[in-house]
């Protein structure tokens, strides 16, 4: 058989509706996902415009704060997104509706819990201090604070429909809610600019009602009358009972996150710490470089975390080893893109940020190896992760969330790797991924797992 008909045979010939539904989802989730990121690109210098500089110092800051406070959800997310999918699959229906009930009545309580925690604090809390500004500078400050964080913890427990679409096989359905939460912010933005209104009390107010407000209207939209509607959360549906396993694999899946995200945020810490703010921005600048190819590799894997939960559950094995091939050569492809950017870093870089900026070829070297690493790593963890089967990573990234960061310092102190020797840190750290993935996988599907394998 040819080259192109093995090609052509493992893209398309199997008559799986389910990989047309993968597919069209990712189609759609690469405009969604294109066109959020670049209303995000045009955010920056119309809020430069409504900001000073400091102001949108503050603002970034602050966003950062409450990227890390989503975390507050222990993984649930993730745990009901599984149970929800896996529920469906077996069409126990009135399981399904239980969770999901459930995991909003858990998640409403502690946003509320959030809100009393946050009240009790918030007047201990020197904010100045915090961001590192003069509090009086911005009068309204106290007030922002305010609406930011009870906002957050509104939009927190709303939320769930999107991990609720993703379960139902509409992953591109939640990144299109989150795209007209962008159009409708730009929009306000650019009556501001309009209206000469500058104020980050405007922003804040602007950039915190929005989402929640299409939340609100979304929800409303899906449970009355889309695809949810059979999904309905009712309070004759909460089931407490429930919640030992929505949180059994919900918190694996929080400190699994944790681990990771901990060891990739300490880089520039470390960094800093080590050789200064200037090897920090050559590094920033590389990660953004190289975020491009990962960020649309996630885009493309989206929608089959559900869709390996449905096909496990279901015993359509064949259609997860056939899915696997596939994503295992388009990450070859993305293979191909990757270094094609480390060949063409330096014009590119030259055009993006100038003749000023310089980054060493081998950082950007560490880079590509980096980016090969996670797009492979990725395959298989969403394989896992949709079945549930997250034990092996949990140990793992128990394991490198203690060595990744003295590893990163140890190899920043060797001569040959100085700032670099982060992200060597980094890359020897997830190559533990590209064996146990492929095995856990292989164990499970050919039905030979046991024990740890098969948790």
């Amino acid at each position: 058989m040819s080259m192109y008909r093995k090609l052509k045979t493992i893209f398309s010939s199997d008559n799986f509706g389910r990989s047309h539904l993968m597919f069209k989802n990712v189609f759609l989730s690469f405009f969604t996902k294109g066109g959020i990121a670049f209303i995000g690109i045009l955010m920056v210098p119309m809020m430069l415009q409504l900001l000073s500089k400091e102001e949108f110092g503050i603002w970034q800051t602050l966003s950062s704060i409450l990227a890390w406070l989503y975390f507050l959800d222990i993984g649930l997310s993730n745990g009901f997104k599984n149970l929800f999918t896996q529920a469906i699959a077996q069409n126990e229906m009135d399981k399904a509706n239980k969770f999901l009930s459930t995991t909003y009545a858990i998640i409403i309580l502690s946003s509320l819990f959030f809100i009393l925690v946050f009240e009790l604090i918030n007047p201990f809390l020197n904010w100045g201090q915090i961001l590192n500004f003069e509090f009086h500078s911005i009068p309204d400050f106290a007030i922002i604070i305010q609406f930011v964080f009870i906002s957050f913890a509104f939009k927190l427990a709303l939320s769930i429909l999107n991990t609720a679409l993703a379960s139902n096989q509409q992953y591109s359905a939640s990144t299109v809610i989150e795209l007209l939460t962008n159009i409708v912010v730009i929009c306000f933005l650019f009556f501001l600019i309009r209206l000469q209104l500058p104020s980050l009390l405007l922003v804040a107010i602007t950039s915190s009602i929005t989402p929640i407000f299409l939340l609100l209207l979304a929800s409303f939209y899906y449970f009355n009358f889309g695809s949810l509607k059979a999904f309905a959360p009712a309070w004759r549906n909460i089931d407490f009972s429930l919640t030992r396993s929505l949180f059994g694999k919900g918190i694996q899946f929080f400190f699994i996150q944790i681990a990771f995200v901990l060891m990739f945020t300490a880089n520039n810490i470390i960094v800093a710490q080590l050789f200064g703010p200037e090897q920090v921005a050559e590094l920033s600048v590389v990660n953004k470089y190289y975020s491009i190819p990962m960020m649309a590799f996630i885009i493309v894997l989206g929608p089959f975390w559900a869709g390996f939960t449905e096909a496990y559950y279901k015993n359509d094995i064949a259609w997860v080893q056939i899915t696997i091939k596939r994503l295992l050569l388009i990450w070859f492809l993305f293979l191909v893109l990757i270094w094609t950017m480390y060949w063409f870093f330096e014009p590119i870089c030259m055009y993006w940020l100038g003749a000023n900026f310089k980054a060493s070829s081998r950082l950007v070297f560490y880079y590509a190896i980096f980016a090969s690493v996670v797009t492979f790593n990725n395959i298989f963890s969403y394989f896992l992760n949709g079945i549930g089967k997250i034990r092996v990573q949990l140990i793992g990234a128990v394991f490198l969330g203690i060595i990744s960061i003295p590893l990163s310092i140890y190899f920043c102190k060797l001569p040959y790797f100085e700032a670099d020797g982060v992200l060597v840190a980094n890359i020897v750290c997830l190559s533990l991924g590209l064996f146990l993935g492929p095995i856990q996988y292989y164990l499970i599907i050919s039905k030979k797992a046991k024990g740890v394998w098969l948790k």
